[in-house]
């Protein structure tokens, strides 16, 4: 068996250690070693520094990865968002409200409501008698559209409050995560 002259990498002791060793302990100091090699040296390293390096090498790589969780989720997120956009006429965006559902419904609601009045009031003593119904027809079905997208607003807004709190709440517990 052949022997390796190499030095006690906690104490500087000298040790011999057999070629084929992987790991050994000084006789001096106690120490447990790992003899690591490569083509042109051989040297002694303290194996409580490598649990040490690997532990914190370990913590990296969890924070890297609770990091990379948190940055797929806002991604996710992103696209997720973009479903519940409601998309106007002149080209703007906006997030669905509750309350905005109601206001824009009651606006689309007015031409329905002119049309009843129109058709009731006015047309009813004027030459236009026998139109009358058209006026109330186009009338009620402008107030029925207009409540059918008052609430179909109102579900898409109160399905993007749920979504962004789930969101919120996932992202917190990763962030948490990441903390510790």
């Amino acid at each position: 068996m052949k022997l390796e002259k190499l030095v006690c990498n906690s104490c500087g002791a000298p040790l011999e250690v057999p070629e084929s060793a992987n790991f050994v302990t000084c006789n001096h100091c106690s120490t447990q070693l790992a003899v690591n090699r490569s083509a042109s040296i051989t040297f002694t390293e303290a194996v409580e520094r490598l649990t040490v390096q690997a532990q914190e090498l370990n913590n990296r790589v969890d924070g890297l990865e609770a990091q990379n969780a948190v940055e797929a989720l806002d991604r996710e997120w992103e696209q997720e968002r973009r479903s519940y956009v409601i998309r106007t006429k002149n080209r703007g965006e906006h997030i669905p409200t509750e309350s905005g559902a109601i206001v824009d419904g009651v606006f689309c609601m007015i031409p329905g409501v002119f049309g009843i009045s129109f058709g009731t009031f006015i047309v009813s003593s004027g030459p236009l008698h026998d139109a009358k119904w058209v006026f109330i027809g186009f009338g009620l079905l402008f107030i029925l559209w207009s409540l059918a997208m008052m609430h179909s607003r109102r579900n898409k807004a109160q399905e993007f409050k749920i979504a962004e709190y789930q969101y919120l709440n996932r992202r917190a517990e990763l962030l948490q995560q990441l903390d510790q």
